[in-house]
Protein backbone atom coordinates (compact mmCIF):
# COMPACT_ATOMS: atom_id res chain seq x y z
CA UNK A 1 0.00 0.00 0.00
CA UNK A 2 2.48 2.31 1.38
CA UNK A 3 4.59 1.29 -2.61
CA UNK A 4 1.12 2.13 -4.51
CA UNK A 5 0.96 5.98 -2.44
CA UNK A 6 4.21 6.15 -3.46
CA UNK A 7 4.21 5.38 -7.18
CA UNK A 8 0.91 7.62 -7.46
CA UNK A 9 3.01 10.88 -5.60
CA UNK A 10 6.35 10.23 -8.24
CA UNK A 11 3.36 10.05 -11.27
CA UNK A 12 1.29 13.16 -9.81
CA UNK A 13 4.48 15.28 -9.88
CA UNK A 14 6.02 14.11 -12.81
CA UNK A 15 2.78 15.37 -14.19
CA UNK A 16 2.86 18.69 -13.22
CA UNK A 17 6.49 19.29 -14.41
CA UNK A 18 6.70 22.04 -17.00
CA UNK A 19 7.08 20.95 -20.55
CA UNK A 20 10.52 22.38 -22.18
CA UNK A 21 9.69 24.93 -24.39
CA UNK A 22 12.06 25.80 -27.11
CA UNK A 23 13.17 29.46 -27.67
CA UNK A 24 11.50 31.26 -30.50
CA UNK A 25 14.20 31.64 -33.46
CA UNK A 26 15.02 35.04 -34.15
CA UNK A 27 13.05 37.00 -36.72
CA UNK A 28 15.39 36.97 -39.86
CA UNK A 29 16.83 40.59 -40.46
CA UNK A 30 17.77 42.33 -43.67
CA UNK A 31 22.23 41.94 -44.67
CA UNK A 32 23.85 45.29 -44.32
CA UNK A 33 24.68 44.73 -47.89
CA UNK A 34 21.03 44.44 -49.28
CA UNK A 35 19.71 47.29 -47.30
CA UNK A 36 22.62 49.56 -48.09
CA UNK A 37 21.69 48.98 -51.59
CA UNK A 38 17.78 49.81 -50.78
CA UNK A 39 18.81 52.76 -48.69
CA UNK A 40 20.81 54.13 -51.94
CA UNK A 41 17.71 53.23 -54.03
CA UNK A 42 14.85 54.97 -51.85
CA UNK A 43 17.05 58.36 -52.18
CA UNK A 44 18.57 58.28 -55.29
CA UNK A 45 15.56 60.05 -56.37
CA UNK A 46 15.58 64.27 -56.11
CA UNK A 47 11.71 64.35 -56.16
CA UNK A 48 9.83 64.15 -52.56
CA UNK A 49 6.88 62.44 -54.21
CA UNK A 50 9.17 59.42 -55.23
CA UNK A 51 11.67 59.36 -52.17
CA UNK A 52 9.10 60.12 -48.96
CA UNK A 53 7.40 56.69 -50.32
CA UNK A 54 10.38 54.68 -50.64
CA UNK A 55 11.52 55.83 -47.00
CA UNK A 56 8.07 55.29 -45.64
CA UNK A 57 8.50 51.50 -47.47
CA UNK A 58 11.62 50.64 -45.91
CA UNK A 59 10.49 51.48 -42.67
CA UNK A 60 7.55 49.66 -43.22
CA UNK A 61 9.57 46.54 -43.25
CA UNK A 62 9.84 44.19 -40.05
CA UNK A 63 13.17 42.82 -41.35
CA UNK A 64 15.49 46.07 -40.52
CA UNK A 65 17.63 45.94 -37.36
CA UNK A 66 17.58 48.85 -35.23
CA UNK A 67 21.14 50.00 -36.77
CA UNK A 68 19.30 50.23 -40.39
CA UNK A 69 16.40 51.75 -39.57
CA UNK A 70 17.65 54.77 -37.59
CA UNK A 71 20.03 54.76 -40.97
CA UNK A 72 16.89 55.30 -42.77
CA UNK A 73 15.43 57.86 -40.24
CA UNK A 74 18.85 59.49 -40.57
CA UNK A 75 19.16 59.69 -44.11
CA UNK A 76 15.34 60.76 -44.57
CA UNK A 77 16.08 63.72 -41.96
CA UNK A 78 17.91 65.20 -44.72
CA UNK A 79 15.84 65.55 -47.08
CA UNK A 80 13.54 66.69 -44.86
CA UNK A 81 15.35 69.06 -43.17
CA UNK A 82 16.66 71.19 -46.68
CA UNK A 83 14.08 69.91 -49.41
CA UNK A 84 13.04 72.46 -51.76
CA UNK A 85 11.20 71.47 -54.40
CA UNK A 86 9.05 73.35 -57.05
CA UNK A 87 7.46 75.73 -54.24
CA UNK A 88 7.45 72.82 -51.60
CA UNK A 89 9.39 73.84 -48.81
CA UNK A 90 11.74 71.87 -45.88
CA UNK A 91 9.87 70.65 -42.96
CA UNK A 92 12.17 70.81 -39.74
CA UNK A 93 9.75 69.88 -37.91
CA UNK A 94 9.52 66.36 -39.49
CA UNK A 95 13.72 66.28 -39.33
CA UNK A 96 13.70 66.71 -35.92
CA UNK A 97 11.47 63.69 -35.12
CA UNK A 98 13.34 61.72 -37.61
CA UNK A 99 16.35 62.47 -35.43
CA UNK A 100 14.59 61.50 -32.19
CA UNK A 101 13.27 58.94 -33.91
CA UNK A 102 16.75 57.29 -35.43
CA UNK A 103 18.50 58.30 -32.00
CA UNK A 104 15.87 56.12 -29.62
CA UNK A 105 17.13 52.96 -31.63
CA UNK A 106 21.21 54.28 -32.09
CA UNK A 107 22.59 56.89 -29.78
CA UNK A 108 25.69 56.44 -30.27
CA UNK A 109 28.42 56.54 -33.32
CA UNK A 110 29.09 58.89 -36.02
CA UNK A 111 25.00 59.06 -38.03
CA UNK A 112 23.82 59.58 -34.39
CA UNK A 113 26.61 62.63 -33.55
CA UNK A 114 25.59 64.04 -37.06
CA UNK A 115 22.21 63.89 -35.79
CA UNK A 116 22.36 65.67 -32.79
CA UNK A 117 23.99 68.60 -34.48
CA UNK A 118 21.63 68.65 -36.83
CA UNK A 119 18.65 68.62 -34.51
CA UNK A 120 20.00 72.21 -32.90
CA UNK A 121 20.22 73.73 -36.63
CA UNK A 122 16.52 72.21 -37.58
CA UNK A 123 15.02 73.49 -34.68
CA UNK A 124 16.08 76.73 -35.21
CA UNK A 125 14.68 77.54 -38.73
CA UNK A 126 11.06 76.23 -37.25
CA UNK A 127 10.47 79.84 -37.53
CA UNK A 128 10.80 80.25 -41.20
CA UNK A 129 8.71 77.07 -42.18
CA UNK A 130 5.35 75.99 -41.04
CA UNK A 131 4.87 72.41 -39.37
CA UNK A 132 3.00 70.31 -41.91
CA UNK A 133 -0.19 68.50 -40.21
CA UNK A 134 1.72 64.85 -40.61
CA UNK A 135 5.27 64.12 -40.29
CA UNK A 136 4.42 60.35 -41.12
Amino acid sequence: MKRTAGLVLVLAIAGCATPQVPEPAAPPTLSDAVFKTMLTAAFTSNKMAEWEPAAAALLGRTDLTDAQRAQVYFARRINRGVWVESGTVATPQCAVMDIDRGLALVSEGRAAEAAKRDRMYQESRYQFFIAPGNCD
